[in-house]
């Protein structure tokens, strides 16, 4: 009996960070206040799918709100993002669609 080769897994690029929250998690921050960007950096994920396309995703923050009244266990206090994704995509020819319009 031959032994089958053991399948090398593909290794998924991933995003590290400090504190990782569960996605349904929600603490109700009471009166919060706005806070503005000073300065900011956010490194493109480029990832190349298996038919070939590569998407290129940015996060865009559109407002960050800290709040008055509640705070962590380290004593930092809580703040809620309204977050989004830009996305943009580089799709190989052979999966376009000729457009009707033009």
């Amino acid at each position: 009996m031959r032994k089958r080769a053991a399948k090398k897994k593909a290794e998924t690029p991933v995003a590290t960070t400090p504190q990782v929250m569960p996605p349904a998690f929600h603490v109700p921050l009471g009166k919060t206040v706005p806070v503005s960007v000073k300065s900011a950096t956010a490194e493109e994920i480029v990832m190349t799918l298996s038919d070939g396309t590569k998407l290129h995703i940015r996060p865009v923050v559109m407002t960050i709100e800290r709040s008055l009244s509640k705070y962590n266990p380290a004593g930092d206090p809580l703040y809620q993002f309204n977050v989004g994704m830009m996305v943009v995509t580089n799709v190989p020819k052979r999966l376009k669609r000729v457009s009707k319009g033009g």
